[in-house]
This record gives structure tokens, C-alpha cells and sequence, in this order.
């Protein structure tokens, strides 16, 4: 029997060759009608006898790179069509659809690529509808080529008959080119030190790179610093010149097996890795080390694979890409190409004015990117969930699929780490990660990528959330909407709304909160947080004592401000003897160490803080491992790194009657270890097992006393791989159920979508007149 359906498809499904897929499957089904792409999704309509086959295999074996949210149908009177044709997209006013992120090379273009027959051999533009540029291109929606960057380049006829043939993979490739008619690349030398050959600008870029220079290259979301990884001089002065301090480089290798010469890698860090997303992976270091200056003293290396053609061609343009194939580096630095403090860079103009003076030559290209993007950075935890750090290219802007629908809300995070986050309907869509709010041109690129979601998304607000702290510039004035209610949620509370988002959590659970600085109701700076929450409220039950930070936020740049903090608090009038025993006077002087105490009871110089941060912060310079961090985290990394995991001894400490963990005892027992010469290594893994012990007691009395089985941890000291493996491990040991982020950051980039999930809740809970009782204990 004939049959018409009209059928409406929504989530990931533009850019991802969903028209051409549903093309050939209405073809294959023998069935007449049409497909276009809308503002708020796919519409098809379909006539013939297979429709019901037609639904169930799109269903069952979508394109790889869509994602099905949602499906309608609709039964229509038959029409008499007998073709099926793609028609020109529809934009509807007051809709919305998903934008796909950008999407790694696919092994097809891969294989063109390096064929020598093939009209596209060597091109560094190479794509398809299953790979290449996707948000980073896009103006606005539909995504047609008209309404990208790629709009500037004309297709030759080659390229036409391609994009127009439904048997073609490049059937309606909207980046479709090829040398004739696309972008191309240029090479740009600044310095005489080294002499380009005047020959292809990719091989002049790997004679360069070979020689020991430093490169900036254009690739899909911006900007890259690169050089050999393996090149000793040219990492320590690319460190030099990008003034990183001692933060670790991100490195690209070839392939996975490259990548096993320096780090180990697990069945799914090597899933992750050769993932669509080609994030950077944190792995642990292999004996065989790179250079000191790669990561310095951290436990792991980062490194990520190739995700474009011209990243393969750095590799393989001149040494071939055969199946025994030997490429022409091992491992890149592929650091984001930017000045310290500064969102990445993607305009040429802006490139060559800012980089000038770190780079020796330039690769660039004249396919402009939109909105630039920064790579997303991961690791794998113990269980083989996902540990996201920055969430950037490949996953911006993919949503967080929610519960049910709600207002539409902006969420503007916090200072450090920024992401925003827009709520949609069922959507949560995350704003890429912006970085620290400390300079203009963060605050430039948070607008512009906040402008650009709202319009693509058509998100219109009716609320706006942001953090309580006032002195935040991410809850100023200068970026907030005065149009639009604004609503404050507590530091921590959202941290935990960012995991209850995820897990679609709306019972009271206890939350584990633990990170270096939150501002608490009381106008302390809270960060070792135990809460009762949910979504709309929160009690706090038990936290980290409260120690001070000795002058107020340089204590958090100077981890030996808060070792003299924390013995002055457990030694008192005893302190000097102590520091003076184990080198402290002597390594900081005695009259720095004076000052500090003098301040340290004032508290207008030193607010108390209850901060796990500082905590480890603390005992990382009581070891002298680090005194100055030069990067957030680089003194808790440093601890890290040096755990003797076959120690399982732990450290005293209490916990009193009114729910303070004091560490008090545990800091006297390092200290005579220290005295006493102790493995540093050992210290290491007693400290972090006491802190394990002390989160896991504490989270049983509460659960026991108030009857609450479900755990939530979350804030960025649990990017501590040993600290949330452990405590994982023995939460659910005892019965718990444990949730933790895995689709945003635990750390200050999961704050705003748990910002926007709060805000959200509560909004729809007054709007539907219900009355809570809480009860909190």
C-alpha cells in the first residue's frame, strides 16, 4: 500500500551528511519525496511502499556523525511524486537546530590524501560529509555553504559535480574544494636564521621545523606554537618565548604507536584518542622522556593525534605515507598559539602581529575561521569514564541532553576556567572553554561566541545566572544583560548542579565540593565543601577547617604562604622553631617568613579559607616540590605525580562533633616524617590517603544520619586521578552511589552549566506555583 509520511528529525543532524544519507535511503527503498534542512532540524517527506522500512533503518543506522534526538511523523495523502530530491533549506524564524562540531579528518579523505592518482594528492583541504571544519566555520544556520566561510570560494566544475551527485561521498559537502578552487596555504619566514627552500610551503615548514624553529600554524580552530618535541633547544625556547611558566606542552604524534615510545596507553585513552573529537589525552610518562622542558616535573604528558590534513602532511609530506611508513617527526609541540592569559588566536592579521616575535615563521591559510576554538583536553579515570579538562574542539557545541524542558536561561560561570552555558528546551548547549577572565581579549572572545550561540540557537532569556562572588567580573555589569533577572548561585552548589544536570539528579544527595576557592555564604572562601543538595537547595553540613590565606589571593600564586600558614595553625608560638628544623627559613628567609606571620592573624591581609587547595598546596611546599605555581594546580600536580601507590598507610585526623575535618594532627605527622627524612614519595601517598579516609567518613556519617545513599563529587581537586579513583572505590564499596561530571569539567569549566540547570529548576518551580518543604537538616 502507498503511503505518504512526513517525517521531522532534530538534534545533531546538519553537517554531518544527513540529507545525502537519507537521499540513497529513500533511493534503496524505492520511495519518492524529499529532504531539506530547516532552522529547527531535517524535514522528509516520503511516498511509497517502504516508508515504515525507511523510519526503522534511520533509525537502527544513522549517519556516524548525527545524533537523533527526536523523530515525528506525520501520515499525508499520497501526492503522486515519483523522484526524491533534496531541496534548498527552509530558515524558520522562532526555530532552532543542533550546529555539529568540528569533526577530525575521516580515513577516506586520509587515503585520498596520500594518493598520488588522486586530483586532491597532497591537499591540505581535504574533506567530506563525514569529516572537516564544521562550528568554526559557521555564520549562522542552516549550515549551507552560503552561510559559511567557505562562501568566499567558488567551486570548480570538478567540485560542482561532486557536491551535486547523490552517489558521491561529497554529495552536498558544504567545505567541498579542491586546488583549483579552495583555500590555500601559505609559509611566511621571519627570521634569516633559517633559509626557506622556496618550495612547497609544507615541505619548507618540516625543513624548518627539522632545523629547530618554531612554527605558527593556522589549523581548524586557530593557532598552533609547534616545533620538535624532540629538539631540546627549540622546546626551552618556545617555553621561553611563550612565558608558560612550567605548564605542560600538548604534543601531537603521528600515530598511537608513536605515542607508546613516551606515555602508556590504555584500551580507551587509545579510544579517545583516534576519537572523531581528537582531544588532548593526558597518558603516564614512560621512563623514555622527552625533554624536561615538555611537562617539567608532571606525571603525565599530553598528547593528541592529527586531525587535519595539514597535520598529517607536517608528518608525512615528504616522507610518504606507504604501509611501512616512517614519518618525519615522532612527536610536535602543539601548544594553542596564544600569549599567557590570552584566548587562542585565529586571524592572520592578529597572528602575525602577536607571534611575531615567538615564531620563526608563519603556515597560514585563507579559509577564515569564524569563531576560534581551543583544543578540549581529557584523561581516562580507573573505571574508563571520561575526565573532561577543557571542553573545546569536538565536542563545542554538542548539548547536554536534559531531563524534560525548561525556561531559557544564560549561565555566565565563574573568572577562572569560563564557559557559558545557554539552556533550549531539553538543551544544555556549553560556550567553549574562554579561560581566565584577566584580560580584554577573553572578554572579547566570551561576547563573540556568546552572541554567536544565542543567535544560531535562538536562545531569548528570561533568566541569567552567575556566580555570588562579588568581586567576579563574570557576575559584573560591564558583561551582564540589564534586561534580563539575574540570579546568584553559591560556588559550590553549582559545581554539584553541574553533575546533577548530567545524571538528571533531583532527590537530595550528599555533595563532596572540593577545589581551591569558592566565596561561601558566610563570606569566606569555602573549597573542601560537604553539602546535603539538590537542585534548588543546599545545606552545608561539613567542610575542610578554616586556616588563613596569607595575603588574600597571593596566598593561591605562593603554596609556601600556606605551609607557614598551616604549621603556624598546628604549632603556634612553636612555628619558627619548626620551620627553622626542616630549611624553611632558610630556603625563604627569615624575614619573609616573619612577615607572613605577622599578617596571618589579621584578617583583613589573611581571609580564612577552608580550601582543599590549599591544603595540598600546603604540603606540596612543605616537600619542596613546588613554592610559586606558574600554572593553577602546578603544586597539587607535583604532589600528585610522586604518590607511592604501593604506601597505604594514612595520617591521623579528626573530625569534630559540628562537622569541621581538621588536618592538624596529619600536618604535625608530615612534619616529623619530613624531619625524619621520609621517602618524599611515601609522604606523598599517606597525605593523599588520609584525605581519602577523611572524605569517606565523613560521607558515611552523613549518609547514615540523614538516610541519603546517593553521592555527588565534584570541583577541581577531584582531577586528582589517585584522590577520585580512591574515593571512588571505596564509596561504592560501602554501598553509595557515586556520581561524578564526565560530559563537562569537574573543575570551574562545569560551574555555569550548573549554574543554568539551578536556575532553571527553581524557575520552573515557581512558575508552577509549587510549594517546597525542604526539611534541610
Amino acid at each position: 500500500m502507498v503511503k505518504r509520511t512526513q517525517i521531522t528529525v532534530s538534534g545533531t543532524v546538519q553537517g554531518v551528511g544527513f540529507r545525502p544519507y537519507v537521499y540513497n535511503l529513500a533511493k534503496s527503498c524505492g520511495l519518492s519525496g524529499f529532504v531539506t534542512n530547516t532552522s529547527s532540524g531535517v524535514k522528509i517527506e516520503i511516498e511509497g511502499e517502504e516508508t515504515d522500512s525507511f523510519i526503522e533503518r534511520l533509525l537502527k543506522n544513522p549517519p556516524p556523525l548525527s545524533h537523533i534526538d527526536n523523530i515525528s511523523s506525520l501520515t499525508l495523502a499520497p501526492n503522486g511524486s515519483n523522484d526524491f530530491k533534496i531541496l534548498e533549506s527552509v530558515t524558520e524564524a522562532s526555530a532552532f537546530t543542533m550546529l555539529s562540531p568540528d569533526i577530525s579528518i575521516c580515513e577516506d579523505c586520509l587515503r585520498e590524501l596520500f594518493t598520488p592518482s588522486d586530483r586532491r594528492y597532497l591537499y591540505p583541504f581535504i574533506n567530506c560529509t563525514n569529516c572537516g571544519p564544521r562550528y568554526t566555520i559557521t555564520k549562522t544556520i542552516p549550515y549551507d555553504r552560503v552561510n559559511t566561510t567557505m562562501s568566499d570560494f567558488t567551486m570548480c566544475n570538478d567540485c560542482q559535480y561532486e557536491y551535486d551527485d547523490p552517489e558521491n561521498r561529497r554529495f552536498h559537502a558544504e567545505p567541498n574544494a579542491c586546488p583549483r578552487c579552495g583555500p590555500s596555504v601559505e609559509f611566511l619566514s621571519v627570521t634569516n636564521a633559517y633559509q626557506p627552500a622556496m618550495k612547497n610551503p609544507i615541505t619548507n615548514a618540516i625543513e624548518y621545523l627539522k632545523a629547530g624553529a618554531i612554527l605558527a600554524v593556522k589549523g581548524l580552530g586557530g593557532y598552533h606554537l609547534c616545533c620538535d618535541a624532540l629538539n631540546e633547544d627549540a622546546v626551552n625556547r618556545l617555553r621561553s618565548k611563550k612565558r608558560k611558566g612550567n605548564k605542560p606542552f600538548a604534543m601531537m604524534s603521528p600515530d598511537v604507536a608513536a605515542i607508546e615510545e613516551f606515555a602508556h596507553v590504555s584500551v580507551k585513552e587509545r579510544e579517545m584518542l583516534e576519537s572523531p573529537q581528537r582531544p588532548v589525552v593526558l597518558l603516564k610518562k614512560k621512563t623514555a622522556a622527552l625533554p624536561f622542558a615538555v611537562s617539567g616535573q608532571n606525571m603525565a604528558y599530553g598528547f593528541l593525534l592529527p586531525y587535519t590534513p595539514l597535520h598529517y602532511l607536517l608528518f608525512y609530506r615528504q616522507s610518504g605515507f606507504s604501509t611501512d611508513r616512517q614519518p618525519n617527526f615522532k612527536a610536535l609541540v602543539m601548544t594553542s598559539g596564544n600569549l599567557s592569559g590570552e584566548p587562542i588566536i585565529f586571524d592572520n592579521e592578529e597572528a602575525l602581529q602577536k607571534l611575531f616575535d615567538v615564531a620563526d615563521a608563519f603556515v597560514i591559510h585563507n579559509r577564515d575561521i569564524h569563531m576560534g576554538i581551543d583544543d578540549s583536553v581529557l584523561s581516562v579515570r580507573a573505571d574508563n569514564t571520561v575526565n573532561l579538562i577543557r571542553r573545546a574542539r569536538g565536542f563545542v557545541p554538542s548539548p547536554i541532553i536534559l531531563s524534560h524542558e525548561g525556561p531559557e536561561v544564560i549561565a555566565y560561570g565563574g573568572d577562572i576556567k569560563n564557559t557559558f552555558t545557554l539552556t533550549k528546551g531539553r538543551y544544555a548547549i556549553q560556550g567553549p572553554h574562554t579561560g581566565d577572565m584577566e584580560h580584554i581579549d577573553t572578554i572579547e572572545f566570551f561576547k563573540a561566541h556568546l552572541k554567536q550561540m544565542t543567535f544560531i540557537y535562538n536562545v531569548e532569556p528570561v533568566y541569567l545566572a552567575c556566580d555570588m562572588h562579588p568581586g567576579y567580573f563574570s557576575s559584573s555589569s560591564c558583561i551582564l544583560n540589564p534586561h534580563i533577572e539575574k540570579t546568584t548561585v553559591q560556588h559550590h552548589h553549582a559545581h554539584f548542579g553541574s553533575v546533577a544536570a548530567e545524571h538528571n539528579l533531583r532527590d537530595k544527595a550528599i555533595g563532596v565540593l572540593l577545589d581551591g576557592t569558592g566565596f561561601g555564604t558566610d563570606g569566606n572562601m569555602w573549597g573542601g565543601e560537604f553539602l546535603i543538595a539538590d537542585v534548588y537547595d543546599f545545606k552545608r553540613i561539613a567542610h575542610f577547617k578554616y586556616v588563613p590565606l596569607p595575603g588574600g589571593s597571593q596566598a593561591i600564586k605562593e603554596p609556601r604562604r600556606m605551609a607557614v600558614s598551616y604549621i603556624s595553625d598546628v604549632f603556634k608560638k612553636d612555628a619558627p622553631d619548626v620551620l627553622n628544623h626542616f630549611g624553611f627559613m632558610d630556603r625563604h628567609g627569615r624575614e619573609f617568613i616573619e612577615n607572613l606571620m605577622r599578617i596571618i592573624p589579621l584578617k583583613e591581609f589573611s581571609p580564612m579559607s577552608s580550601s582543599a587547595g590549599r591544603l595540598f598546596d600546603a604540603v606540596s611546599s612543605m616537600l619542596s616540590l613546588t613554592d610559586i605555581n606558574t600554572f593553577e594546580a602546578e603544586a597539587a600536580l607535583a604532589l600528585e605525580s610522586i604518590i607511592d601507590e604501593s604506601h597505604t598507610a594514612t595520617y591521623p585526623f579528626q573530625i569534630t562533633t559540628d562537622g569541621v575535618i581538621d588536618f592538624s594532627l596529619t600536618i604535625s605527622a608530615i612534619v616529623t616524617d619530613i624531619l625524619n627524612s621520609v621517602d618524599k614519595g611515601k609522604i606523598s601517598a599517606a597525605f593523599h590517603n588520609t584525605v581519602v579516609a577523611a572524605i569517606c567518613e565523613t560521607v558515611n556519617n552523613i549518609s547514615i544520619k540523614h538516610n541519603i545513599g546517593n553521592v555527588v563529587l565534584s570541583g577541581g581537586t577531584f582531577q586528582n586521578a589517585f584522590l577520585i579513583n580512591k574515593t571512588t572505590e571505596r564509596l561504592k564499596s560501602a554501598g553509595l552511589n557515586v556520581y561524578v561530571n564526565e560530559k563537562v569539567p569537574c573543575n570551574d569549566g562545569g560551574l555555569s552549566l550548573g549554574q543554568a540547570y539551578i536556575v532553571r529548576e527553581r524557575a520552573q518551580c515557581l512558575s508552577s506555583k509549587h510549594i517546597r518543604v525542604d526539611n534541610y537538616p
